[in-house]
C-alpha cells in the first residue's frame, strides 16, 4: 500500500523532470532505489543525484563534490554509536577492492611554498581526560590483516621518501643540508615537564605465538639498491647518549656471562655472520 500511495503522490511531481527546479518549494518524491535527477549540462539526459535505498540508506549517484571553496568540516558532527565512535565509517562492512593499485582512500596533493612543512595528510589525537597505564591515546593505527590462507606479503605501514624514483625524471639536489627520510620518528617533550614514565622513540614489539619457518626476526635491514652505501647506522648523540645498548633482560637469550671464553671476558653477545655462530665480546670494568 505505501509503494501505491507513492506512486500516486509521484504524479503531481512529475513534471519537474527536466524543468527549473527553482520553481519547485519541494523536490519530487520517489520511490526506492529511484534517484532524484536533475537534466545534465548539455540538456540532453538526466544526472543522478540522490536516493533512498530499500534500507533506508542515502545513495549519491556520483562523486561529492565540494559547491565552494574550502574543507570538508567535521567540527559539528557527533561520533556514531558503534564501539569505535566513527566518525566515518563502514560500520562492520569490509568494502571489497580488485583493480591492481587499488586503495581505499587517495589524495594526490601537491605543495608549493617556499617554506615551512606541508603533509598530505595531517592525523592528531589528543587526550582529554586523565588515564592509567592499561588505555592509551593513538594518532594512528593501521593494520594488514588476512582472511584466507596463503595469504599475499602483509605491510601494516610502508613509509617511502622518492627524490628522484626509478622511471621518472631524474632530480638534482644541491642543498647539503637536505634530508630524505622513509621513517621519521620523535618524543617531544618540553625541558621544564616532569614524567615517570619511559620514552621510547621507536618501539618495535612481536605478538607472534609460533616462529615462521624461514626466518623471524624483530627487525630487518636491507640494501636492494645498485650502489654502496656508508654503512647501517649512523648515530649523533650530541653529547647526551651514555649508553649505546641497553639490554633488559640478559638472560636467556643472546647474552652469554659464562663459559669458554678469554679469561677477562665480562659476557659476549651471540651473532651469526654468513650462517656461522660468533660472539662479540663485552667486558666489565674490572676485567678491562
Amino acid at each position: 500500500m505505501k509503494h501505491l500511495v507513492d506512486w500516486v503522490r509521484r504524479g503531481p511531481s512529475k513534471y519537474w523532470y527536466g524543468q527549473d527546479p527553482s520553481v519547485l518549494e519541494l523536490p519530487p518524491i520517489v520511490l526506492n532505489n529511484e534517484y532524484i535527477a536533475a537534466v545534465n549540462a548539455a540538456g540532453t539526459g538526466v544526472v543522478n543525484l540522490i536516493k533512498a535505498n530499500a534500507s533506508d540508506q542515502v545513495v549519491l549517484g556520483g562523486p561529492l563534490y565540494p559547491g565552494t571553496a574550502g574543507a570538508i568540516n567535521f567540527s559539528g558532527v557527533t561520533p556514531s554509536t558503534e564501539t569505535s565512535g566513527s566518525l566515518i565509517t563502514t560500520g562492520s562492512t569490509w568494502v571489497a577492492h580488485s583493480a591492481v593499485g587499488s586503495c581505499a582512500a587517495k589524495l594526490l596533493c601537491s605543495y608549493t611554498g617556499a617554506t615551512g612543512d606541508y603533509a598530505t595528510l595531517r592525523i592528531r589525537a589528543r587526550a582529554d581526560a586523565a588515564g592509567s597505564g592499561g588505555n592509551g591515546v593513538v594518532a594512528g593505527n593501521f593494520s594488514a590483516s588476512c582472511n584466507l590462507n596463503n595469504y599475499p606479503n602483509l605491510y601494516a605501514v610502508q613509509g617511502y621518501a622518492q627524490p628522484s624514483p626509478v622511471g621518472t625524471t631524474v632530480r638534482t639536489q644541491s642543498d647539503a643540508s637536505n634530508i630524505v627520510c622513509g621513517v621519521y620518528s620523535c618524543v617531544d617533550r618540553q625541558a621544564t615537564a616532569t614524567s615517570s614514565g619511559k620514552d621510547w622513540s621507536l618501539w618495535v614489539d612481536t605478538h607472534v605465538g609460533t616462529k615462521a619457518t624461514a626466518s623471524t626476526y624483530l627487525a630487518r635491514f636491507s640494501h636492494n639498491g645498485t650502489v654502496a652505501i656508508d654503512g647501517l647506522w649512523t648515530v649523533y648523540g650530541g653529547g647526551r647518549l651514555p649508553l649505546l645498548l641497553n639490554i633488559e633482560d640478559a638472560t636467556p637469550g643472546f647474552v652469554t656471562t659464562s663459559g669458554t671464553a678469554p679469561s677477562n671476558f665480562g659476557a659476549r653477545l651471540a651473532i651469526s655472520i654468513n650462517g656461522t655462530p660468533m660472539w662479540v665480546t663485552a667486558y666489565t670494568t674490572s676485567n678491562a
